[in-house]
């Protein structure tokens, strides 16, 4: 049994889901053995709330917040779609990569509103290619990744 409804349990490590090394970051550097599915439904609104925490630091708009989700946030789902879910955890992967790419918290938190010229952002902001669908959401994170490659 874990010692509070704050703390998740992850490959027998157990985590404190409030703190910088809780979910949110947590599971960030945890991206490639992370499943989000195997989540229960505490587990999995503390990874929503982690992940909406993280919109926020990215300065969006609530528009631009319910475009990256794929729901609108006055009208949360009860439960997520595999399409919510895969969602979230791609936010996490752009997030883990982000941090990956760069040391300091202005390009981690700033990177997805800045003006980028490289493909396949060409002159728009890579959050504005993530709102557009899902496929733009996937394309950002994969833009990211093959940065974080080279």
């Amino acid at each position: 049994m874990l010692p509070s409804a704050r703390m998740l349990k992850f490959n027998d490590k157990i985590v404190d889901a409030v703190t910088p090394y809780g979910s949110l970051h947590f599971l960030a550097k945890l991206k490639t053995k992370y499943r989000y599915k195997q989540l229960n439904k505490q587990s999995k609104n503390i990874v929503l709330n982690s992940v909406l925490k993280l919109l926020d630091k990215w300065s969006l708009t609530e528009e631009e917040k319910q475009n990256v989700l794929g729901f609108e946030l006055n009208n949360t789902p009860q439960t997520l779609s595999p399409e919510h879910e895969l969602r979230l955890s791609i936010l996490l992967d752009i997030h883990a990569n982000l941090r990956q790419l760069f040391s300091n918290p202005t390009n981690v938190y700033g990177y997805m509103t800045m003006v980028n010229h490289n493909a396949p952002f060409n002159g728009s902001r890579p959050i504005d290619l993530a709102c557009e669908s899902f496929e733009g959401l996937h394309s950002v994170r994969d833009a990211i990744k093959s940065i974080n490659t080279l």
